[in-house]
């Protein structure tokens, strides 16, 4: 009996271990699974919320590029429209036989299709509905009979200056094309016709189909109705439409998920085209993960693991892809510098708290390198010039390009003149061999570097005012000589009087050897005096205007004493039609440059109406074709 009961008791302590075991078990079998469920919902809103970032900078990006692709042959169409060429051409087009009118405007068509390097270039008179193209007369405009022709008809009850129309361009083989089409107006308002340019739909496709490919996103243009205007696929343009529920309303910017849960979409309204920018991508997948824990339920704790190490990845991917999208929005892509807002915000943040040196740097005649050796050369030089920076920086320096060729520098520690003296003869040294190299020994452009320099903290840690007081010293270095640096030590501002009149402005140009009325000054001389005259236009409140003529010789084989005689006539009648406060100047032989304080828009545009008038009527008229440019100076 002793045996049975003995025997019992080991079968009861038996049964209560392998339920306590049991209980053990379940607790970190459901811990398992709770820490499964908990790390597949944080995988999901992690990878859901990145992906969502990832999108919407995506989005921003290709709207920019999307932007500097369409802007410029809007731009030229509307420059088109106000031709006084073409505006004249249509008003007298009946006067004309076909063939004339076809040579001409298809000599005039291929001008600016082959100049500015589109795909095509367009006409279509309201009058005669001839469709002139940069190959003559195409067709005779029918909206009714060719639906071909329909567009027009579309275009002109829209009653909007301009439009942009997909459609298969009959001239390049039916290849889709973006066309911008403008209408042409006399001064009253009349209709004369419409006219454009066209930019190949395989120029936007290769650049979404880059992004698809390298982001795994879908991206689209739609118009206003949800119709797919630009795909990477053909056979969706102006055939695929899109849920009205993806657009915005007006400018909004939206992220959100599909009805079907399965995909994130961002849309950008493009304003000035009437058009929304569209990025879809899919949800992360987790499934087969997930699969992979339920099934191998005897691994829980190493499944947890992957996971775990799957969502860091994750994680770590996706925040590497966003911090390389931004790290390319912060950076100049031709210098490889900071752009100007993230270098002045790191400076910013590095004058409130270290001790350094901030430096403003001026490629010094750089213009002339464009002018004389093209764009190519002046890239390839500023190339170099921030290579020789760099160079001659420390490593924890921080470089930004704040203009076409101004570039700021912070470099942490110095504060020593010898080493911004070396700094500065180094440079300049290196960039004469670098340009000299690129350009020929026998260069004679005067290139070289001015360096504004400050220390910090000795006159604040205000970036803003440090980046004035900096913006000072390189000013004087820039008006004597050039080619060196110049240290901000508190004496400057003495030198640079803030409430200039008439007279001190008179005597400034005077000590710089250059007449104060109608001289003929190079770029680099009005260069040195223009700072001075903004100053004194500070004397003045309310709108300034800067106002610039251009007189063009109609016959080039006038001789330079008629021409001087020309000039001469046309300064004095500028001269007499400005006021006491007015400051012109001739640069060159053909350039008059006005400065007007305390002008509203009104009446500038009755001072220079009156000028251009009274030149109509000047004898010289008919020699010289006078044109004028002007600009606003209230941001100046």
């Amino acid at each position: 009996m002793k045996k049975y009961f003995d025997r019992l008791k080991r079968m009861i302590k038996s049964i209560n271990r392998d339920r306590r075991v049991l209980t053990v078990f379940m607790a970190v079998g459901l811990s398992f699974v709770l820490a499964i469920i908990i790390s597949i919902f944080s995988l999901r809103r992690l990878a859901d919320g990145n992906r969502r970032e990832l999108d919407t900078m995506l989005t921003y990006r290709i709207y920019e590029s999307v932007s500097n692709s369409l802007n410029e042959p809007i731009v030229v169409s509307k420059t088109m429209a106000c031709d006084d060429f073409l505006i004249s051409f249509l008003q007298d087009e009946d006067k004309m036989s076909e063939g004339e009118a076809v040579y001409s405007m298809r000599k005039y068509l291929s001008s600016v299709k082959d100049s500015l390097g589109y795909d095509s270039a367009f006409l279509v008179s309201e009058n005669s509905r001839r469709y002139y193209t940069y190959d003559g007369l195409n067709k005779i405009v029918d909206p009714v009979n060719d639906e071909h022709d329909v567009w027009y008809s579309i275009f002109l009850d829209k009653d909007v200056p301009y439009d942009l129309d997909v459609d298969s361009d009959e001239m390049n083989e039916e290849q889709w094309t973006v066309f911008v089409n403008t209408r042409i107006v006399d001064d009253s308002g009349k209709l004369l016709g419409v006219c454009g340019v066209g930019v190949k739909m395989s120029n936007l496709q290769c650049l979404f189909l880059e992004a698809e490919e390298e982001y795994g996103v879908k991206i689209n243009l739609v118009d206003a109705n949800g119709l797919v205007q630009v795909d990477t696929e053909d056979i969706n343009i102006e055939n695929a439409w899109l849920d009205e529920d993806v657009l915005g309303d007006g400018n909004e910017n939206k992220v959100f998920q599909s009805v079907e849960g399965a995909e994130y979409v961002t849309t950008k309204y493009v304003e000035y085209l009437g058009w929304y920018l569209v990025v879809r991508s899919k949800r992360a997948d987790i499934s087969r993960e997930v699969g992979n824990v339920i099934s191998l339920n005897i691994v829980l704790l190493a499944l947890v693991m992957a996971v775990l190490v799957i969502m860091v990845m994750i994680s770590f991917i996706t925040s590497r892809r966003m911090q390389r999208t931004e790290e390319e929005a912060a950076i100049d892509r031709l210098t490889g510098f900071y752009n100007k807002y993230n270098a002045n915000e790191k400076i910013s943040a590095l004058c409130a708290g270290q001790d350094g040196t901030l430096m403003i740097i001026d490629l010094d005649s750089f213009k002339l390198v464009n002018d004389i050796y093209g764009h190519d050369m002046g890239d390839r030089i500023l190339i170099e010039f921030a290579r020789i920076i760099r160079e001659n920086m420390s490593a924890d320096a921080v470089l930004g390009r704040i203009g076409g060729d101004e570039f700021i520098v912070f470099a942490i520690g110095m504060k020593d003149e010898g080493a911004v003296g070396a700094f500065s003869e180094a440079v300049n040294r290196d960039l004469l061999e670098v340009a000299k190299s690129l350009m020929g020994e026998d260069m004679s452009i005067p290139l070289g570097a001015s360096i504004g320099v400050i220390f910090v903290p000795e006159y604040g840690t205000e970036f803003n005012e440090l980046f004035r007081l900096c913006d000072r010293a390189l000013y004087v270095i820039k008006s004597n000589g050039k080619h060196g640096y110049s240290i901000y030590n508190g004496d400057i501002d003495d030198g640079l009087p803030t409430d200039i009149t008439l007279s001190m402005l008179s005597t400034i140009l005077e000590e710089r050897n250059i007449p104060q009325n109608a001289m003929w000054m190079g770029k680099e001389a009005f260069g040195n005096v223009y700072r001075y005259m903004v100053r004194y236009m500070d004397r003045y409140s309310g709108t300034a205007y800067k106002v610039l003529f251009t007189a063009k010789f109609i016959r080039r084989d006038l001789p330079d004493a008629e021409k001087q005689t020309i000039m001469v006539s046309l300064r004095e009648l500028l001269q007499e039609s400005l006021r006491g406060s007015d400051i012109m100047m001739q640069l060159g032989y053909n350039h008059f440059f006005l400065m007007l304080p305390q002008i509203n828009d009104y009446n500038i545009s009755h001072v220079i109406d009156r000028i251009m008038g009274s030149w109509k009527y000047n004898k010289y008229s008919d020699q010289v074709e006078l044109t004028v440019e002007s600009e606003s100076m209230v941001d100046y």
